[in-house]
Formats: C-alpha cells, sequence, structure tokens
C-alpha cells in the first residue's frame, strides 16, 4: 500500500484532507471520523443519515461553501486532528452545518501490560 506524503495542514495528506471537505459539503445530516495513530492519520470514516422530518429539505438543500469558509474549516480540521497522537476526532453535520468537533484522545501504555 503505498502512503501519500503531500502534506497539508498538520500531517493530513492533500488528496485525503480534500476528500474530507468534499463529503463534508456533500453531507446534510451524518458525521466524518479521522481515527489518528502514531500521530497520523490511517483512517477516514463517515456516515450520512437521512432524517425522516427533514427529507425534502435535505434533497433539495443546496449549503453554499465559499473559499474563506472552505479554507477555515481545513485550517479547524489540521489544527483539531494535530492535537492527536492516538484517537479519533468526529465531525458532525446536522442540516449541511457542521455543529461540532469531538476530538477523543487515546493514550497507549508502551509495556503492553496495561496498568
Amino acid at each position: 500500500m503505498a502512503r501519500l506524503t503531500s502534506k497539508t495542514e498538520k500531517g493530513i495528506p492533500a488528496p485525503v484532507m480534500d476528500y474530507i471537505v468534499s463529503v463534508l459539503q456533500e453531507t446534510y445530516f451524518g458525521e466524518v471520523v479521522l481515527v489518528a495513530q502514531d500521530g497520523s492519520l490511517i483512517q477516514v470514516e463517515h456516515t450520512k443519515k437521512l432524517r425522516v422530518d427533514a427529507w425534502k429539505e435535505a434533497e433539495s438543500s443546496q449549503i453554499e461553501w465559499t473559499a474563506q469558509r472552505e479554507k477555515k474549516l481545513r485550517e479547524r480540521i489540521g489544527s483539531e486532528f494535530s492535537a492527536l497522537s492516538y484517537g479519533r476526532l468526529a465531525i458532525t453535520v446536522q442540516q449541511g452545518k457542521i455543529k461540532q468537533m469531538n476530538r477523543l484522545e487515546m493514550q497507549r501504555f508502551i509495556d503492553g501490560d496495561g496498568i
């Protein structure tokens, strides 16, 4: 498996950041999760949800993404993700807008036996 070496903000490869932003732009309700191991991005998960109460709204809605908004988003994702050595950054989207980012930091015990 080839490793992506072109980096953008805080260690996320440029093509992967492009993918993350495009998924966020296409999501009306859902979540994108970035998984870190040894300070590197190893996995991107995304879940799109279709809420019954917002069915028609989701089909017809187009949220405007300006270049400035996208730039700020890329910087924020890079900044939040760079704080993780092990863990997950979950980006929650509701009604086409990013509502929150949850960072779950995990720690590994080097000796392998735990505490």
